[in-house]
């Protein structure tokens, strides 16, 4: 039996456009969450400032200076004890490796910090990034990230409702997934 009334078939037609609908918002939405995540992923890539990477590098080298001196288990009051005190230290490798890198720590933040201004004129990854200006950019687009899986995840919902079976995404954001109706768009 053939169906043509025009109501009836006008309600076919309006439920495929709903549902062409309902597929072009969900594959927007995840298209822009994959667009902010690739974002997100670029930030994380972005170099430090080079004043952060300098400091890191003076960092390391006093780092260094300080394990070798918590190492050296020697005084300088052991030079003044006496021959009997001293002749224990005789030449250790272990000893003058520790006094050899104690000396020359502040050399090694010299040579990283030339390795580093050599890096940063060579890279091209992105502007160099403060650690504050970062971590506000990550907030910025956490935040866009979860505004769009919401608004997914009430689309999704809205279509179950509607009779339409939509597949989440294998890396949804549970936290969306699970939110009360009352916290969707």
């Amino acid at each position: 039996m053939s169906v043509k009334s025009k109501s009836v078939l006008d309600l076919v037609s309006r439920t495929r456009a709903m549902q062409g609908e309902l597929e072009e918002s969900i594959r927007s939405l995840r298209e822009e969450i994959a667009s902010l995540k690739e974002d997100r992923e670029h930030l994380a890539l972005r170099p430090v400032a080079i004043e952060e990477a300098n400091a890191r590098a003076d960092e390391f080298a006093n780092h260094l200076k300080d394990e070798a001196g918590r190492n050296m288990r020697f005084s300088v009051a052991d030079l003044a004890a006496g021959p009997k005190f001293f002749s224990k230290y005789k030449v250790k490798p272990e000893l003058f490796s520790n006094l050899a890198l104690m000396f020359v720590a502040p050399q090694i933040a010299d040579f990283l910090k030339a390795r580093v201004q050599e890096h940063y004129a060579s890279i091209a990854s992105g502007a160099p990034i403060t650690l504050e200006e970062r971590q506000k950019a990550a907030a910025r687009l956490d935040q866009r990230i979860m505004d769009a899986e919401l608004a997914e995840e009430s689309i999704i919902r809205v279509a179950e409702r509607g009779g339409f079976p939509v597949l989440r995404r294998a890396d949804a954001n549970p936290a969306a997934i699970l939110a009360a109706d009352s916290e969707l768009p």
